[in-house]
């Protein structure tokens, strides 16, 4: 049975935009910080590597981006800058 769980790792961070890939979450902070987690066999987290992400993890790229929204499909994601 599904349920909702606090994520630690986000605990304290306003979120604007969030959106879900297939088995993967992306999430903009309103500091313009992108956050992504889940499966990543594609590096479809963008987090430099392709293995799982279990935690949360800042994508380090994306720092100094002014990003706008995220949005994901099955195995990418996508973040809008003006």
């Amino acid at each position: 049975k599904a349920s909702a769980k606090t994520v630690d790792a986000l605990r304290g961070l306003e979120f604007t935009d969030i959106a879900c890939g297939t088995a993967f979450t992306v999430a903009l902070t309103a500091s313009r910080e992108a956050y992504a987690w889940g499966k990543n066999n594609q590096g479809q987290c963008g987090v430099g590597h392709n293995g799982n992400v279990q935690v949360p993890q800042l994508i380090a790229p994306l720092l100094g981006v002014e990003a706008l929204g995220v949005a994901c499909g099955t195995g990418h994601a996508v973040v809008v800058t003006p």
